[in-house]
């Protein structure tokens, strides 16, 4: 693919990392309000409890907050590294 040195053609190449960015940071805020979610339903509302059995069932949220979280972690760092990439190419 050759670079023209048109700004069409640069913000073309530069949406899909920028978008990539957004996405993986709404991904991320997605999964810490799962992860807060586990928190304060099943730790703290069911502190004093002296039956404690029903934490297990709250146990997949936790488990899909965080594969949320590393998932938008990963998606935020393949679009920094593109972005760099992308800036290198510039200069």
């Amino acid at each position: 693919m050759e670079m023209t040195g048109s700004g069409e053609s640069r913000r073309s190449l530069k949406a899909g990392p920028l978008f990539a960015l957004c996405a993986g940071s709404a991904v991320i805020l997605t999964g810490a309000v799962l992860i807060y979610a586990y928190v304060m339903a099943a730790v703290i509302a069911r502190l004093g409890d002296p039956d404690q059995s029903l934490l297990f069932w709250y146990f997949p949220i936790l488990v899909v907050g965080l594969g949320f979280a590393a998932g938008g972690l990963a998606l935020v760092a393949a679009a920094v590294q593109r972005l760099r990439r992308l800036r290198r190419e510039q200069e």
